[in-house]
């Protein structure tokens, strides 16, 4: 068993059990043998969490706490170093079970990660027409996955002291990044509502082609006004190689773009963007006059749509544009042929059923001066050396078909087996077609083969990118999700549940 590798922690509330623990050794099975009354919990990652019913006419005499190391330890030996929390209301500690962060892509230097979403706290709106919201307290603590400051070992990835002391030491060192947050509305969902909102968080001064691993942790109050901490499931994320993948976000013209494009390095951001917006704006505003021309919201015509709008219309197009304008940059493939489920040979494709996509390879193909998407990559953005572009997915396509009225504008998608497959990606777990979700192999044992129980994967949890979605993914996970996934996607919890109120016991850091 999965469990005979964790430490173990045993609480009895009865005098006479004042060393809560396994059989000792000959007397019976070294079983887990719960205490009564009593509990015992596994410390999974490094963190425990248990409660006790202390109410009723039984009071507890004294609550004896015992921690046991694993039953088999695999060759490792030390101290344990452990901090034990006991409260009698609500636990101050606490490990969430949904990921509170998700990646939207690095650079060679920097990272952009992005909270959960949240709601404005005041219904006023003011004149720029977004509602005034204060942001939760949340902060990102980011270590390196190996190495000096890497957590003593992964196992310890739930584990508040590990954290905190890995996390001391790499702040005050040379290498420490700079993390900053502002506030967004770009990934929002609930039908793009412009009153969520998420923090972002922009990493820098990382080293390229390094993996590191991320957290998210917040401060809480609970209603009896004692302070709380909460920490969020680890994700992971690795920065390129390249010099030619440069971060950008918050583009006014491109408001859904948040990774890496091509841009030399030796051009500015702000000069690379100008160049691309003098492609991007008059082709938006071209479309848009070709919308204003259909009465969308006209009560004597009547509207294309009862769900869709000509306003969701013209930003699926933005989303398509930019995602084509401003392709997605990461570092090249040496072996495309095997690393890659793009086809480069547009005469392959017969028409046949392709094959499912079934060793989750990305949509990725290498790009060069001579094989971009657009002429001025190798003049005004500098681009000279080759590169590796994460191919639109399908959907943002098929999103301007779905949102915006189709006599009119008679848009068509290419089809997946005659011509997409050369032009676009598309979710790791689509079916046939390149449409669906979870119709390839499913999430797996536990729900992990994403990093959690996830749908429309156009980048899974430990940082694959599959396709560019442009957030369509978001949307379709909101959209046709269960209520189970529309709590964020995140793993099942590995921590003991708390079942009932009156004594609550934590171990919340577990180091060896």
């Amino acid at each position: 068993m999965l469990e005979s590798s964790l430490a173990r922690v045993y609480v009895s509330l009865v005098n006479s059990t004042s060393k809560p623990g396994p059989p000792p050794v000959g007397q019976g099975d070294d079983d887990d043998t719960v205490p009564t009354p009593g509990a015992l919990a596994y410390a999974w990652g490094g963190f425990a969490q248990l409660s006790l019913n202390t109410g009723g006419t039984d009071n507890p005499e004294s609550v004896w706490v015992g921690v046991w190391p694993p039953r088999f330890n695999w060759g490792v030996e030390g101290d344990f170093t452990v901090q034990i929390v006991v409260s009698t209301g609500v636990p101050t500690l606490n490990l969430e079970n949904r990921y509170g962060v998700t990646l939207d892509d690095t650079d060679s230097t920097r990272a952009l990660l992005t909270s959960f979403n949240y709601t404005v706290s005041s219904p006023d709106v003011p004149d720029n027409g977004i509602g005034q919201s204060v942001a939760p307290n949340i902060s990102l603590v980011v270590l390196p996955t190996f190495g000096q400051y890497s957590l003593p070992s992964q196992y310890y990835n739930s584990s508040f002291c590990a954290l905190q002391d890995a996390w001391s030491a790499f702040s005050s060192s040379a290498a420490s990044p700079a993390i900053n947050s502002s506030e967004t509305t770009r990934g929002s969902t609930a039908l793009f509502d412009v009153f969520n909102r998420r923090l972002q968080f922009e990493v820098a001064g990382l080293q390229p082609e390094t993996n590191y691993t991320a957290w998210l942790v917040r401060n809480v109050t609970n209603s009896t006004n004692v302070p709380g901490i909460s920490l969020y499931p680890a994700v992971k994320l690795k920065t390129k190689g390249t010099e030619t993948c440069r971060l950008v976000y918050d583009v006014d013209f491109c408001p859904q773009v948040a990774y890496s494009i091509p841009i030399g390095p030796g051009v500015p951001t702000e000069e690379a963007l100008n160049v691309i917006n003098s492609t991007v704006s008059p082709n938006y505003a071209n479309f848009s006059k070709t919308i204003s021309t259909f009465p969308c919201d006209d009560p004597y015509f009547g509207s294309y749509s009862s769900v869709r709008t000509c306003i969701d219309c013209k930003r699926a197009y933005q989303d398509w544009l930019c995602a084509v304008t401003m392709p997605r940059c990461t570092d090249p493939l040496s072996d495309p042929g095997n690393q890659s489920a793009a086809v480069t040979d547009v005469d392959s494709l017969v028409g046949r059923v392709s094959p499912l996509n079934t060793r989750t390879l990305p949509y990725i193909v290498n790009r060069n001066v001579s094989h971009s998407r657009h002429g001025f990559a190798g003049g005004q953005l500098g681009v000279d050396s080759t590169y590796g572009e994460v191919l639109p997915c399908l959907y943002t396509c098929l999103f301007v078909t779905r949102n915006c009225p189709g006599p009119l504008i008679q848009w068509a998608c290419p089809a997946w087996d005659l011509t997409a497959q050369h032009d676009y990606g598309t979710f790791a777990d689509s079916g046939h077609q390149g449409l669906g979700a979870a119709l390839n192999g499913g999430a797996g044992d536990d729900l992990a083969r994403w990093g959690g129980p996830l749908r429309y994967i156009a980048q899974d949890n430990f940082g694959n990118a599959y396709c560019s979605a442009m957030g369509v993914d978001k949307f379709l996970r909101e959209q046709n999700a269960s209520p189970r996934l529309m709590r964020g996607g995140g793993g099942e919890t590995r921590a003991v549940a708390v079942v009932a109120a009156g004594l609550a016991v934590l171990l919340s850091c577990l180091l060896l």
